[in-house]
């Protein structure tokens, strides 16, 4: 942010500019983090999902879903608990159902 005009960014400017922006950055972890713990509850919740072995990732309100179920229904069920969350933006389902 060039507070005065001069086209150049004096090092206070810098400091000040690189300060709100690790604050933004740590803001956006914190949620990111939130919102993988919710998902990670509901699932804990859940009845059919004892055996259920899925990594749960969070990055800018992005839920990144991984690892491996019994069926479709079953990764259906968790793209679609993860939807409700709030916070979140979208869901990219990569989990794999088992042979």
């Amino acid at each position: 942010e060039d507070k005065n005009g001069n086209k150049s960014l004096s090092e206070n400017e810098y400091a000040t500019y690189k300060s709100a922006e690790q604050q933004k950055e740590t803001k956006r972890v914190a949620k990111d983090s939130a919102i993988t713990s919710k998902v990670k509850s509901k699932y804990l919740l859940e009845k059919n999902f004892k055996s259920f072995d899925v990594s749960v990732e969070t990055k800018e309100g992005v839920v990144l879903l991984s690892g491996f179920v019994d069926n479709e229904s079953t990764k259906a069920r968790a793209a679609q608990i993860a939807v409700g969350v709030k916070g979140v933006k979208a869901v990219k389902n990569g989990i794999v159902v088992k042979p």
